[in-house]
């Protein structure tokens, strides 16, 4: 008998301290360790090469630190670069500069600096020519300039960067969401690992963007819920080692996700549960955007001030619309003049309302 509570005992035991070590692992994994200063890890790097490698290392480089003092800081290397002759120096914090512009949502100064970059420096490496055709990709995007966002991915291919030249994004942006999800179905879903839980996520929640846009949103629910089951798993298995940047990553297209099914209640005028996933989303968002400038935070909030004034809860509308957010994209402005024109017809403000109307801009 004695025996058996000793095995008892030390099958108790083992468990407990299983556990243990598996709630330790689990919280250690969810809290983003917000205490490391990039930038001060930065300026205290020794030369332009470590801070080049650092900078485009770090996912969320703007936690403590405003993208305005890293320009500033920046533009203070590239002086001292420049009077030391340092060609490579000058090229590393020039190519910093364009991200960070990117990053601000200056896209057309961002496109300036980087095709000059690209074009006056033949000895590039390969990873140096991957971020600047990257940043060239992704402002063309925004821009709407498309036909130069395909000659960028033709080079991407020519070079051996990409594999293929993808144009379903490029649909999708010129409103043909249709095709643009059947061509990323046939191409990406025979890529996935049925036990990759991220690339899961953002497949699932990529169709049912396209399905949104498609004007289907109960069909998109449906994959934006399977999105969120995948990122979930992914992000609550202890036993994939993840860095702090796969934590932010997937923390932030938590957020997303939960954006598109805010997004789709909205539509459908479910107002309730559209609020709960607008406001998880945005706090997410606001917290682990990657940059300055974030289209899904301006985007989301927008959606949730609508949400409001149908609810008639119109202060906390207000206290949305009245946000200092840099409108860089025509559509978010003319809906929040829309939004603005609503609020003050709700107020009987009908002057204010009719200003907001006309306003384009």
């Amino acid at each position: 008998m004695h025996s058996n509570l000793i095995k008892l005992f030390s099958r108790k035991t083992l468990v407990q301290f299983l556990f243990l070590f598996l709630f330790a692992a689990a919280i250690g994994q969810e809290d983003v360790n917000e205490d490391v200063n990039t930038y001060k890890v930065f300026q205290s790097a020794s030369n332009a090469s470590a801070r080049f490698k650092l900078f485009f290392n770090s996912t969320n480089r703007y936690n403590q630190t405003s993208p305005f003092d890293w320009k500033k800081t920046l533009e203070e290397y590239l002086v001292d670069a420049e009077n030391s002759s340092d060609t490579t120096a000058i090229f590393q914090y020039k190519t910093m500069q364009s991200q960070v512009m990117f990053d601000l949502g200056e896209y057309s100064k961002c496109v300036a600096l980087a095709n000059d970059l690209y074009q006056t420096n033949e000895n590039m490496s390969v990873t140096e020519k991957k971020i600047i055709l990257e940043l060239l990709d992704k402002s063309y995007e925004k821009l709407k300039l498309y036909v130069k966002q395909s000659e960028v991915r033709k080079e991407r291919k020519e070079l051996g960067i990409s594999k293929d030249i993808i144009f379903y994004d490029i649909y999708s942006n010129m409103g043909l969401p249709n095709k643009a999800m059947r061509d990323y179905i046939e191409e990406v879903s025979k890529t996935i690992d049925p036990k990759d839980y991220y690339a899961n996520a953002v497949y699932n929640n990529n169709v049912g963007y396209y399905l949104w846009l498609d004007k289907s949103p109960p069909t998109a629910i449906t994959k934006f819920k399977s999105a969120e089951s995948f990122v979930n798993l992914y992000l609550g298995d202890v036993m994939l080692a993840k860095t702090e940047n796969d934590i932010i990553k997937g923390s932030l297209l938590k957020g997303i996700i939960a954006g598109n099914i805010g997004k789709c209640y909205a539509d459908l005028k479910n107002f309730e549960d559209a609020v709960f996933y607008l406001e998880n989303s945005i706090e997410a968002i606001y917290k682990y955007k990657m940059g300055s400038y974030s289209s899904n935070l301006i985007e989301n909030t927008l959606y949730l001030a609508d949400c409001l004034l149908q609810t008639n809860e119109l202060k906390d509308a207000k206290k949305l619309l009245d946000k200092d957010f840099k409108y860089v994209e025509a559509e978010h402005q003319l809906k929040r003049n829309r939004l603005l024109a609503a609020y003050y017809d709700k107020v009987a403000d009908f002057s204010t309302a009719s200003f907001y109307y006309k306003k384009k801009y």
